[in-house]
């Protein structure tokens, strides 16, 4: 089976990659960091379980190299069987990123806009494949309970978050982009080509978040959570169970590998102009 998994060089991302190549599967790495990249592919090698892992370099908040990245993978000629959205990033201040004449914030560019326009480029391929082998592929969206916890819903009249930026906020808004574009596809994609599934990792020791300037209670606050936490394999298991269970509902959200209910914000379209899909189409100029 050919996999495609974004952020795969840390935490929940590396633990699903090796544990891909580990049954054997050929893993197609989508990475903003190239040398950690061939780090990754040497480790898999080492394994000797799977075919050589192919690297692809791309920063998701760059839509060029998005770009770039995608069809470097189609030109590869080669089937995709599931697509895995994993990667993501926490910002504790407003990072602007510009996307074509537009300035947006790179929380939300990272988590769903670059995620969306790889999507969207990657789709017909997942879709052919399913053709031809006559059984449907998958899209796994890493996604986060964060969604529900810390937003009512995405703030379209500041989706660049110029006026007021809250971390959680953000990474919730970005997180709940991730299901409302799941809960489109399901909408406009039939069951029998393509299976697409959300997962929800838990709370997990890893680098996210890393980048930003710590504050002084940042590592007194680690110590005193990272007990709570699940390591990055634990949190691994729910992408792992989605990857290779029998039977995912389509449009499902699965928390410790069972079905999860969705807050109605999810789901719900406030209008057809303001949905997540909506306007990763609209911003991306696609």
């Amino acid at each position: 089976m050919n996999v495609l998994i974004t952020g795969p060089t840390n935490g929940i991302g590396r633990e699903t990659a090796l544990a891909m190549a580990r049954e054997g599967h050929r893993l197609f790495l989508l990475c903003r960091n190239e040398a950690l990249g061939r780090e990754l592919c040497s480790d898999i090698q080492a394994l000797g379980t799977a075919p050589e892992a192919q690297l692809l370099i791309a920063d998701l908040a760059d839509m060029q190299q998005v770009h770039a990245a995608a069809e470097r993978f189609l030109a590869l000629e080669q089937p995709l069987h599931q697509l895995i959205n994993n990667a993501g990033i926490v910002n504790t201040r407003r990072v602007p990123v510009q996307v074509g004449t537009t300035e947006l914030e790179q929380v939300f560019t990272v988590n769903h806009l670059g995620h969306f326009l790889l999507t969207w480029l990657l789709l017909p391929r997942l879709i052919a494949t399913s053709h031809a082998e006559g059984r449907p592929t998958r899209l796994i969206i890493v996604s986060s309970e964060a969604h529900a916890l810390f937003c009512k819903g995405l703030d379209f009249d500041d989706l660049a978050r110029q006026q007021r930026f809250r971390t959680f906020g953000v990474y919730g808004q970005s997180k709940l982009a991730n299901l409302l574009m799941m809960n489109e596809l399901i909408q406009r994609i039939d069951a029998c080509e393509l299976t697409v599934c959300a997962a929800h990792p838990g709370p997990v020791n890893t680098n996210l978040g890393t980048q930003n300037e710590p504050h002084w209670y940042s590592r007194p606050l680690k110590a005193a959570l990272t007990p709570f936490f699940l390591s990055p394999a634990q949190g691994a298991q729910t992408t792992l169970y989605l990857s290779s269970a029998a039977t995912v509902q389509h449009g499902g959200y699965y928390a410790n590998s069972k079905p999860k209910r969705l807050k109605p914000v999810s789901y719900t379209h406030l209008r057809a102009h303001e949905t997540a899909y909506t306007i990763a189409y609209a911003v991306l100029c696609l």
